[in-house]
């Protein structure tokens, strides 16, 4: 975790793909997983839930090689294992799937 200049606390998050229907991918909702998140460890599914759920409403930042900025918010969490289901104004480059991004 990285300290903000003026918000107080960033978290990272690595986009792992978009959301998925059976026959569809929805091109503006991605799947994350925030550091610190841990899944179903030692500390249980009630603890990594309760931190996804705090990250909800939060804003979501991806910033592209030229540092052009995509800018997206927390929905809800996604699962049990402490994902995120973040949707983004516009949708993500494929580049995009196995970065970072930035939750403040």
């Amino acid at each position: 975790m990285v300290e903000a200049k003026n918000t107080g606390h960033m978290v990272e998050a690595k986009i792992l793909g978009h959301k998925r229907g059976r026959h569809v991918a929805d091109l503006k909702r991605y799947i994350l997983k925030a550091e610190g998140v841990d899944g179903k460890s030692k500390a249980g599914v009630v603890d990594s839930r309760k931190k996804a759920v705090a990250l909800v409403g939060k804003k979501v930042v991806w910033y592209s090689a030229v540092e052009t900025p995509i800018i997206g918010k927390i929905i809800r969490p996604h699962g049990d294992k402490g994902l995120l289901l973040a949707s983004f104004r516009k949708g993500l480059p494929g580049q995009a799937i196995g970065t970072k991004a930035v939750i403040s």
